[in-house]
């Protein structure tokens, strides 16, 4: 039983951001066993306004070892404008390209996780709503550095400038689609 772990996930959205909150055991004998948070935001390239994908499609260098002598894919995200600016909890940790099953980009992963900052040994108990409170501040965050992020159409998936849509009751509409959505609406 030593070799399974156990995660717990919880997923969400907030202002049209897909976000992620893990919580998991961390063991061992320098931590001891405790829980581990992290949480992850989800940004389609779609979604980011083109003059923005410099900052967040970033160049990977395999630099680092490990033991058995493979290399690493390093992304060196730290710093970086946009990214690094989302008021991560103790800093950006996490950086990963999502490709569909051609190998084109389709978004990217970013997160952190509430070790790195050693804070939970000082008597900070962290939860699930506390940490999706510091999700929301990074989404804020990345909403105010970036204020024209595209929304989702609910009729067709595909994102778009928020000056071409429309707010409906689940979210954003294209006007473009406004007519096919209330035909089908109608015909219920």
């Amino acid at each position: 039983m030593n070799e399974l772990k156990h995660k717990d996930i919880w997923n969400g959205e907030y202002r049209g951001v897909k976000f992620e909150i893990v919580n998991w055991r961390l063991g061992g004998d320098v931590l001891g066993s405790h829980p581990c948070w992290n949480y992850y935001l989800f940004l389609p390239i779609e979604q980011i306004p083109e003059e923005y994908h410099k900052y967040f499609v970033l160049e990977g260098k395999y630099e680092r070892m490990s033991p058995d002598g493979r290399a690493w894919l390093n992304y060196n995200y730290t710093g970086t404008s946009y990214i690094s600016d989302l008021e991560w909890h103790g800093g950006i940790t996490f950086y990963e390209k999502a490709l569909d099953g051609e190998g084109k980009l389709i978004g990217v992963k970013l997160g952190c996780d509430y070790v790195h900052y050693f804070d939970e040994q000082d008597g900070y108990p962290y939860n699930v709503d506390y940490v999706y409170m510091e999700t929301k501040q990074s989404i804020d965050k990345l909403h105010l550095l970036i204020p024209n992020m595209k929304v989702r159409c609910q009729w067709d998936g595909k994102y778009y400038d928020k000056s071409d849509c429309e707010e409906v009751k689940y979210g954003w509409m294209a006007k473009k689609n406004h007519d096919k959505y209330y035909e089908v609406r109608a015909t219920k």
